[in-house]
């Protein structure tokens, strides 16, 4: 009777590290599904953005944890960065328009004396607005400088918590991994 009962408890033990083996290897592979994997696309994505200086690209969102919010966030940010880029363009416009007005000011002064002193009222009146302009350009290129920086600083804390996701949870697998081999070891 004890030998009946001794093998019906290692037929017992068997069949539960079969089932923890499994259970081990199922959430080693839901870990690497819903983890690393979108890690993976997700620095992918900011690698392509550096490296193409491409501030059009925006992350995969769709997801409902905390992966598919920092790719919200960092999709807003690239849309402010992107809406700076713009007004900074907006701006060489206005300026490089006001340039060419101030130079066709300057061509019509030179036509006659008597215009002279009327047309030098038109290009001050130029000077002022190219240099209000320029000092808008300015300030909206210190402003694009300081959020990019900023977006790049950003980008780099981001990558670096990707790189360290990823790399704690390729740790977490491997340790799962070992435990699995141990359980199926004691299992034999």
């Amino acid at each position: 009777a004890t030998v009946a009962l001794d093998a019906a408890a290692a037929n017992w033990f068997a069949a539960g590290a079969d089932a923890a083996a499994v259970l081990v290897a199922l959430l080693g592979w839901m870990t690497r599904n819903a983890v690393v994997i979108p890690l993976s696309a997700m620095q992918k994505t900011m690698g392509d953005i550096a490296r193409d200086n491409d501030i059009t690209l925006r992350l995969d969102e769709s997801g409902h944890d905390e992966i598919g919010d920092a790719a919200r966030g960092f999709n807003r940010m690239m849309d402010r960065i992107h809406q700076l880029v713009g007004e900074v363009l907006s701006s060489a416009v206005q300026l490089a328009a006001a340039s060419e007005e101030l130079s066709a000011a300057s061509l019509q002064g030179k036509s006659a004396t008597a215009d002279q002193a009327r047309e030098m009222e038109h290009v001050a009146a130029a000077i002022t607005q190219m240099t209000s302009t320029v000092s808008n350009v300015a300030d909206n290129a210190a402003q694009a400088h300081q959020k990019t920086e900023q977006a790049n600083s950003l980008a780099a804390k981001g990558r670096d918590v990707v790189m360290n996701s990823r790399d704690n949870v390729i740790h977490l697998v491997q340790d799962i991994e070992v435990i699995s081999r141990e359980m199926e070891r004691l299992k034999n």
